[in-house]
């Protein structure tokens, strides 16, 4: 890793109010496992419906956050997978990288031009390389934005209702064409 880059030293791990996955759990234990992060430089959003979940120690847990947009500015990275928080954060300028429950969830990243590392599991190689090149993650956070504005009426809503893949079925009633 070239001298003058550093990975961000505030990283905010949100996967909504349940985690039915553990999608937390697969990226903590494998970015402390591996030394990616310090257990100090991680802050988990803990969602209602977590249940109670062992945290490593060192992570700091913040349980009971009701505007999650409002810690963006203290944090340099957002870890999450596809969906609300991760395109308010890109709108915020805060960089995304998305580690997904689902296949639907990577190709709809990958239509936004999010970084991911993975669908339920992390690929540690690809992680590595955004970390090591924050080129990556800045130029996501200004392809967003910029798309964003270029949006015809400029929502977010608006934005959202382009995203869609247009061969991409409903997950729920598998209807086919554009799925907004």
């Amino acid at each position: 890793r070239p001298a003058d880059r550093r990975r961000p030293a505030r990283v905010l791990v949100s996967f909504g109010g349940e985690d039915a996955p553990d999608l937390t759990g697969t990226f903590l234990a494998t970015v402390l496992a591996r030394g990616v992060f310090a257990p100090g430089n991680l802050t988990v959003v803990e969602g209602p419906l977590f249940g109670r979940r062992p945290w490593p120690e060192g992570v700091r847990v913040l349980r009971g956050v009701r505007d999650l947009p409002g810690l963006f500015a203290r944090h340099e990275l957002l870890v999450t997978h596809f969906g609300i928080s991760a395109l308010e954060a890109l709108a915020a300028g805060l960089p995304v990288i998305l580690l997904n429950p689902t296949s639907y969830h990577r190709a709809l990243a990958g239509v936004v031009g999010i970084p991911e590392i993975g669908v339920r599991r992390v690929d540690l190689r690809r992680l590595r390389g955004l970390l090591d090149d924050p080129d990556v993650l800045a130029r996501s956070v200004r392809t967003f934005r910029t798309r964003l504005e270029e949006s015809v009426r400029g929502t977010l809503a608006d934005h959202l209702a382009g995203l869609a893949p247009s061969s991409a079925g409903c997950p729920s009633c598998t209807a086919t064409g554009r799925v907004v």
